[in-house]
């Protein structure tokens, strides 16, 4: 670790971005806020909204599109343990 005292320049730039984070972070929140109260309000005045989602068909998936699901699902399992278990030999393939 360095010993080295820290200077007030580099203290003041730390706390200056440390507002700026901070300030960022609350108009973030903020807006947020707008958004979630505009969706709430949406959704308990808006009778038209209930109607269509009712009025919505549902279909149940075909055994070929659960098939291919399964076997996309597989494919990713298969992905990442060889990634995890042989990181050394994914790297290598990629670097040739």
């Amino acid at each position: 670790m360095d010993d080295q005292p820290v200077s007030m320049s580099s203290l003041s730039e730390l706390q200056q971005s440390l507002d700026e984070e901070a300030a960022t972070e609350t108009r973030h929140l903020e807006l947020y806020d707008v958004i979630l109260s505009i969706s709430h309000s949406h959704a308990a005045h808006c009778n038209e909204t209930d109607e269509k989602i009712s009025m919505l068909n549902r279909h149940p998936l075909s055994l070929v599109s659960s098939i291919i699901i399964i076997i996309i699902i597989v494919i990713i399992i298969v992905v990442v343990v060889v990634i995890l278990f042989f990181p050394s030999r994914c790297i290598m393939s990629f670097r040739n």
